[in-house]
């Protein structure tokens, strides 16, 4: 079996164009995705000028639409996933008037600059469910005859025009977006859109299987259940002729700051920092000797010294595949498993418990988790078959209204409930008769007085 050929076409498409970054917790199942902020307009900081605002007049209706759709997209991404972006609040702040001012927020990718956190696996399942036909359809009609701006030359010019067109495309899913492809060929636009588009399904076909073949416990279990994630990766690779090497870039740094949402900022309790300090009250000559030697200001060394430093590890990433490949190989890392949900068939971790049969995910239309509403429906199922379960959902349905008006006490209720599951549970082992339990029921409580 070959390697699946992901369409690229790098003389129509630039399939990498912002210089994100992205870091693993792997204590936290969490990585964090940084856009870059570096390739956006952003709000024009000195006064525009007036041929500037006549441009701006002219076409004040393209200009209010498009903002309105910043602000629509945005808030979109911005309630759906755990980020931070300053853009957010800028644009939310702006008004038609500040537009109509020379003061443009961003107009390109309303990511830009954005900081996302996710846990391992979220992007790349949101990506692998995506269904992006419609989106796709629905750009080649807009770019059926359209005409490239005559000064759409630089790579800067020809992304602008990029995400104007493809947005409907790139904002189907997180990864698409933070990864937005540029069109480099004016004259073959619709070939150079569904080369993209057939580039992402692919992609999806490769890591669906991929993620079935490493992860997926009943996956042929009797074959690779006991292999750890990154051996079932490499039998996959072998299968399909591809080679051990993955490269991944990786950029090393000091900082001074901890990662992880439980550390403090310094990493270190505030205490152990005054003690660092503190011994600098009056160095001792050796610490002068020091200063002296590498030629050092006490200061300098001081700070040098007592501010705590963490190396921490970025990876950089511009195309889908780089992001898809870094968060697909650092999941191998921890050798993760999981199990498709039997109620809504999506994937979900298996935490120890290999029984697992439904996820904690809240479907479309739903308000309960896939779990909770499986529970229900299980003792839907039971109450059906078995009627001393019906008898006694009955009554306590009964007896826990007369509660909340005050007519049963919570204690004389408890005790109740203990009693009336006992009842129950003798009925279900053919100790007591169905119609013996409803007799009990009925007679636990002193009914209302009927009307004569």
């Amino acid at each position: 079996m070959k390697k699946q050929d992901n369409n690229k076409n790098p003389k129509l498409i630039r399939y990498g164009y912002l210089s994100n970054t992205v870091y693993f917790i792997p204590d936290e199942l969490s990585l964090t995705i940084c856009v870059d902020p570096k390739k956006e307009k952003h709000p024009r900081k000195r006064k525009p000028t007036k041929a500037r605002l006549a441009q701006i007049q002219e076409d004040k209706e393209n200009i209010i639409r498009l903002f309105q759709q910043n602000q629509s997209d945005l808030a979109g991404f911005v309630s759906k996933y755990d980020m931070t972006t300053d853009l957010h609040h800028r644009i939310s702040q702006m008004t038609e008037l500040d537009m109509l001012s020379g003061k443009i927020p961003s107009l390109n990718n309303v990511l830009s600059g954005a900081s996302i956190t996710l846990k391992y696996g979220e992007g790349l399942f949101e990506f692998l469910n995506t269904d992006f036909s419609s989106a796709y359809e629905a750009v080649r009609k807009e770019l059926s005859g359209c005409q490239v701006p005559d000064e759409c030359h630089t790579v800067a010019q020809q992304y602008a025009f990029t995400m104007r067109k493809l947005r409907p495309l790139f904002y189907q899913s997180l990864y698409t977006a933070v990864c937005p492809i540029v069109l480099i060929d004016n004259e073959h636009l619709m070939e150079a859109v569904e080369a993209y588009y057939h580039y992402v399904v692919s992609l999806q076909q490769e890591y669906r299987e991929l993620f079935e073949f490493c992860f997926v416990d009943e996956f042929y279990n009797g074959v690779l259940g006991n292999l750890h994630a990154i051996e079932r990766y490499h039998v996959y690779r072998k299968i399909h002729h591809q080679p051990d090497a993955i490269e991944r870039k990786e950029h090393y740094f000091y900082d001074f700051s901890a990662r992880g949402k439980d550390e403090a900022r310094l990493g270190i309790p505030q205490e152990e920092l005054n003690n660092r300090y503190e011994k600098w009250s009056k160095p001792s000559r050796q610490y002068r000797n020091f200063a002296e030697e590498y030629d050092l200001d006490m200061d300098e060394l001081r700070l040098i010294l007592a501010v705590p430093r963490f190396l921490h590890v970025d990876y950089r990433f511009s195309s889908l595949e780089e992001l898809l490949n870094l968060e697909f190989t650092k999941m191998l890392d921890l050798n993760l498993r999981y199990t498709k949900c039997r109620r809504c068939g999506r994937y979900f971790p298996l935490k120890g418990n290999r029984e697992a049969k439904y996820c904690e995910t809240i479907a479309e239309g739903e308000t309960k988790t896939c779990r909770e509403l499986a529970i229900q429906e299980n003792y839907r199922a039971k109450a059906a078959d078995k009627p001393e379960r019906k008898i006694y959902s009955k009554y306590y349905k009964r007896y826990s209204a007369r509660v909340k008006t005050g007519q049963i006490t919570d204690e004389k209720f408890r005790q109740w409930k203990y009693t009336a599951i006992t009842k129950r549970n003798e009925c279900t082992d053919g100790k007591i008769s169905v119609d013996e339990l409803e007799a009990w029921m009925e007679e636990s409580f002193t009914s209302r007085k009927k009307k004569d």
